[in-house]
């Protein structure tokens, strides 16, 4: 059975690490780019199931992404914004842009963000 592929776009090398190594223990393969223009990249390779995509990066943001997506035509994979603000005015964009969840990283468990993942794979 083929594994279903994870790409987590995030800068915060912490975080990324601790989604890299639990969703693998989860049995996902996982993919990884640190700023918006190698997940742009990465998602329009259409390897990935899902994305966790942060908000605020380097280069490119992710609502820079999403938008980017929409404007060259490509099909939105299920995406999961992350932020670090839960009043963010980007969230509402994101969600406009076909993001399907929207996540304050302080306020979920990896547990909670597996369970997301799990919802929208079967969706």
């Amino acid at each position: 059975m083929n594994k279903k592929c994870i790409l987590v776009v995030e800068d915060e090398q912490d975080i990324l690490a601790l989604y890299r190594e639990f969703l693998e223990n989860s049995g996902f393969e996982v993919d990884t780019a640190t700023n918006g223009e190698d997940g742009l990249k990465k998602m329009t390779e259409g390897k990935a199931q899902v994305v966790l995509l942060d908000i605020m990066m380097p280069k490119l943001d992710g609502i820079g992404v999403l938008q980017t997506l929409k404007d060259r035509g490509h099909k939105l994979p299920k995406t999961i914004m992350l932020t670090n603000l839960s009043h963010d005015e980007a969230l509402k964009d994101a969600e406009k842009l076909g993001a399907r969840e929207c996540i304050v990283k302080s306020d979920v468990t990896p547990n909670q963000v597996l369970e997301k993942i799990n919802h929208l794979l079967e969706t």
